[in-house]
């Protein structure tokens, strides 16, 4: 991405890497779906960034609107991907507004929607839960 816009999905992705809550669940982090589906993991897709300055020519500070897919591991089930999703939408909601990150600053996060919604496009069906949140920052 070019301009003041910011790569998102690597900046929330490290944060999230680095929560003890996301740690002690043993989850992974990443922006596709890994080959191995034995652990529980969260998959972030960016879906839109929203120029938020008011000025259309100068992308300063952008709403990041991100999907946050929290996977329950392979014997883990509709609980294990639940407090994963707890745990993400706590650590997002929480812990990263008015975050000072090393390539970010972060002003507002909104938690817009959490809905179960099991996947059966896998070999393996796993249940899901599905956060969508708005991520307000800017460059540091």
């Amino acid at each position: 991405m070019s301009g003041g816009l910011l790569d998102a999905k690597a900046i929330v992705r490290s944060f999230l890497l680095d929560r003890p809550a996301i740690k002690g669940l043993k989850a992974r982090v990443v922006g596709k779906t890994p080959d191995s589906t034995e652990q529980p993991w969260v998959r972030i897709t960016l879906i839109d960034p929203q120029n938020r300055t008011g000025i259309n020519r100068v992308e300063h500070l952008v709403s990041y609107y991100l999907q946050f897919d929290c996977y329950a591991g392979a014997s883990g089930g509709e609980p294990e991907a639940f407090e994963l999703a707890k745990a993400v939408r706590s650590a997002l909601v929480e812990d990263l507004p008015d975050s000072v990150l090393e390539e970010a600053v972060v002003t507002d996060v909104v938690a817009i929607s959490m809905h179960p919604m099991p996947d059966t496009d896998l070999d393996d069906a796993r249940d899901r839960f599905i956060l969508d949140v708005e991520i307000c920052m800017h460059p540091r």
